[in-house]
C-alpha cells in the first residue's frame, strides 16, 4: 500500500482503492448514524461492534452494512506489486508480475 523505496526492488503503480467508513445497520439502530467526523470518534470497532473501514467496491456492494458520511473524502490507497529488481529479468516473474500489475488495475 505505499511505494517501496529500497534500491533493489521494482515496483509500479497499478491502482487507487478508495474506501469508505461502513457499520451493520443493527448497531446503527443501536447507536445511532454518525453524521460528522466529531461523531465518528465516538464509536470504535471492538468485538464487532463500531465502525470499520473498507473498500468501498465490497463495502458498497454488502447489504448488511451500510456506508458513513459517503461524502466524506478518505485517501485512497495505493497499490504496488513488488518484486526484487534480480527477478525481473526471469521470464516467468516477469508474466506473474505483469498478470498481477494487469489484473489489480482492472478493480
Amino acid at each position: 500500500m505505499y511505494q517501496p523505496t529500497q534500491a533493489d526492488v521494482v515496483a509500479r503503480k497499478v491502482a487507487e482503492l478508495t474506501i469508505g467508513i461502513y457499520a451493520a445497520h443493527d448497531y446503527l439502530a443501536r447507536a445511532g448514524v454518525p453524521e460528522t467526523l466529531a461523531d465518528i470518534l465516538r464509536h470504535l470497532v471492538v468485538a464487532g461492534w463500531g465502525l470499520g473501514f473498507n473498500r468501498t467496491l465490497i463495502g458498497d456492494g454488502e447489504v448488511k452494512v451500510v456506508r458513513i458520511l459517503p461524502d466524506l473524502k478518505l485517501p485512497s490507497l495505493p497499490v504496488w506489486p513488488a518484486a526484487h529488481a534480480e527477478l525481473k529479468t526471469s521470464c516467468r516473474v516477469r508474466r506473474v508480475f505483469d498478470f498481477l500489475a494487469y489484473g489489480l488495475a482492472a478493480i
